[in-house]
């Protein structure tokens, strides 16, 4: 079984982190200029809060041994990625990284038919059952994990 979790709004509170750099929540802004804040700001994403809920899903899911499939901007591809990498690796240890390339490819990473994908896009949870699989769309993990404890555990 493939179990792919999101990072940035499922793992980690984005929101959060976007605000206090910019001072405003980046809904309503452009993608280009959400991507410039986050390039402008050196370890943007190794300084995400965790999320509630999220450390205890990630441990009882450990059985199923989950990664975290998690888009990186086009504009500063290496770094997030590696801010990626190493923010998880402080919150939840060895768990799998696969940093994608831009925000519109994750489903291109579904290695079999009916493989879970825990996202809060929606039009990534389109993409991925498009292709085959099963997608959860995250609100928090007080209503996802009951889900995925159903269909999983």
């Amino acid at each position: 079984m493939q179990l792919s979790l999101d990072m940035d709004g499922v793992l980690a509170d984005f929101d959060a982190r976007f605000e206090q750099v910019a001072g405003r929540s980046p809904h309503g802004m452009t993608s280009k200029q959400v991507c410039k804040v986050i390039a402008d700001t050196p370890g943007f994403f190794r300084q995400m809060p965790v999320l509630p809920g999220a450390k205890d899903a990630v441990r009882a899911l450990a059985p199923l041994n989950p990664v975290v499939l998690t888009s990186c901007p086009a504009s500063c591809y290496a770094a997030a990625a590696a801010d990626k990498q190493a923010w998880v690796r402080e919150h939840f240890g060895e768990l799998p990284v696969l940093p994608v390339y831009g925000a519109k490819h994750k489903h291109l990473y579904l290695q079999h038919p009916g493989a879970v994908l825990v996202d809060d896009w929606g039009s990534n949870c389109d993409d991925w059952e498009a292709a085959g699989g099963i997608a959860i769309k995250h609100t928090d993990w007080a209503t996802t994990f009951p889900i995925l404890q159903d269909m999983l555990l």
